[in-house]
């Protein structure tokens, strides 16, 4: 089984015509060929040192099914993913577009969302929209499944973030793992931890306009983890007792300062490094630790 290679500028993104008729068609049989309960997408670039912990901690929380798509990687991601693929548990596309600025990558996002949704209309009954550096995980139980099941009436579920630093690590070692190592966070009402990021049945969303919440059909709507309905980016309030992102937006140090921060100046922004690290390694949270065990067995046996 080989990748699926698509250019972005096809029907799936710009023909609204068809996916209209096949939203639609979906609303009126939605549920007769649901293969996967849960499944993710994910768009990424040179992310290969951490996918597979990506991967695999997803699917010790109840992920079935993978969409990602590559933004113009030049490491060893196809060597990663192809053991996926052959299992058919991954599909990645290759996207030809090239986004410059943030604004760029955001409308790229959406595009790559849609398409997304294209896919798993009629085969998944959830998709979490995530990035590669983003952990959802469950805070009461070890599945994600049963907490998505009291949501089945509402067209999606949006979970905040809690953002990660550095932890002063200044390199992880190939053995080590970022869940393990990268433990120190910001205070839980830290401002950026409003943002939610959103896991939407695709037979009542009708599409992305923001890479963190969807638009949905008539009658559904995204409501938090207290089944609070709001609209926009931005929760009206924080709340992680039930599912909770871990963003380890930083990764380590040596990822941070090569990667991150020349990214970010590249798409306009210039963060303020010494105070942001201060603020995103403020204290200690070991709540994903309980996976631990369990990831390191499986990656390192691979």
């Amino acid at each position: 089984m080989h990748p699926t290679k698509q250019k972005i500028y096809g029907v799936a993104f710009n023909n609204y015509r068809y996916l209209w008729l096949a939203v639609s068609l979906w609303v009126i049989f939605p549920l007769h060929a649901i293969t996967h309960q849960l499944s993710v997408c994910a768009i990424f670039q040179n992310e290969a040192p951490y996918l597979k912990e990506w991967i695999v901690f997803h699917q010790l929380v109840g992920i079935e099914h993978f969409y990602l798509y590559n933004h113009g990687s030049i490491d060893h991601y196809k060597e990663v993913l192809q053991p996926y693929v052959a299992s058919g548990c991954l599909e990645w596309v290759e996207v030809s577009e090239a986004a410059t600025t943030i604004d760029q990558f955001n409308a790229l996002q959406v595009r790559c969302y849609n398409d997304c949704l294209a896919r798993s209309r009629g085969v998944s009954q959830w998709v979490a929209f995530l990035d590669v550096d983003e952990y959802l995980m469950p805070m009461q139980t070890i599945s994600l499944i049963p907490v998505l099941n009291e949501f089945k009436e509402f067209g999606g579920v949006c979970v905040n973030w809690l953002m990660f630093g550095t932890s002063g690590i200044k390199k992880l070692a190939p053995h080590q793992l970022l869940t393990e190592r990268l433990i120190r966070c910001s205070s839980s009402c830290y401002p950026a931890n409003m943002h939610v990021k959103s896991i939407v049945q695709p037979h009542y969303t009708s599409h992305f306009e923001n890479p963190h919440h969807a638009i949905f059909l008539k009658n559904y709507y995204q409501v938090n983890t207290d089944k609070i309905p709001f609209e926009g980016r931005f929760s009206p309030y924080i709340r992680t007792n039930r599912l909770r992102i871990n963003h380890y937006w930083t990764k380590d140090e040596d990822f941070f300062y090569k990667v991150k921060i020349p990214r970010q100046k590249q798409w306009g922004g210039t963060p303020h490094v010494a105070h942001l690290l201060q603020q995103l390694n403020a204290q200690q949270d070991l709540h994903i630790s309980r996976f631990v065990p369990s990831l390191k067995k499986i990656l390192h046996s691979k």
